[in-house]
């Protein structure tokens, strides 16, 4: 159940602003103010490549990269194309950054990562990310999830990044609400249709 926080703003209010501390607000409504990295919640941070490499690419993932070095913040989408008929080549993924402050509708599209098939059955493996049209392919965002994508396509997430799941499925985009859910970013319906 949501605190409801009184909101009502009086003439002593209007006359005297009063300055208050990160502290106050965080005990008056529960949360610390938005912006500030250690908002996200720690349960939704996946830490293992595996994990972290499956929700990537379920279809529907919304994610946050923080470096640990600058402690700057990027959030993303990254949605699973179409297959098209008659194109017997994976479908690609579109990348899409986000750049206001709704966080389900303020997304830029800004590049396409391309897959291709693995021999033998294996699967698919995504080769290329490419910036989209009137993007600089050297835009940092687009430089980060190609960065990203190397490293988990080999099994490595290195501590110089964080990796966040946005606490929704990676594939349907349904709220998780069970530990084992948000820590892998998928719910357990997706899980299973994905084969996991």
């Amino acid at each position: 159940m949501a605190k409801k926080v009184n909101a009502e703003v009086t003439e002593q209010d209007k006359a005297e602003p009063k300055k208050i501390s990160v502290e106050e607000i965080t005990i008056k409504t529960g949360t610390r103010p938005s912006g500030r990295v250690d908002d996200m919640s720690a349960s939704a941070r996946l830490t293992d490549p595996a994990v972290a490499w499956r929700f990537l690419l379920a279809g529907n993932a919304i994610f946050s990269m923080v470096s640990g070095r600058t402690g700057v913040r990027y959030t993303f989408r990254l949605s699973r194309g179409k297959p098209r008929d008659g194109d017997d080549r994976p479908p690609p993924w579109f990348l899409s950054s986000l750049v206001g402050p709704s966080n389900t509708d303020d997304y830029a599209f800004i590049a396409t990562a391309f897959a291709e098939r693995v021999p033998g059955g294996g699967g698919e493996r995504v080769q290329t990310v490419r910036a989209a049209k009137g993007v600089d392919p050297r835009d940092k965002r687009v430089l980060a999830v190609a960065w990203l994508i190397d490293r988990l396509r080999r099994g490595e997430l290195p501590a110089t990044v964080e990796f966040w799941s946005s606490g929704a499925c990676g594939r349907c985009g349904r709220l998780l609400t069970t530990p084992e859910s948000v820590e892998r970013g998928i719910g357990p319906e997706c899980w299973e249709r994905m084969g996991c």
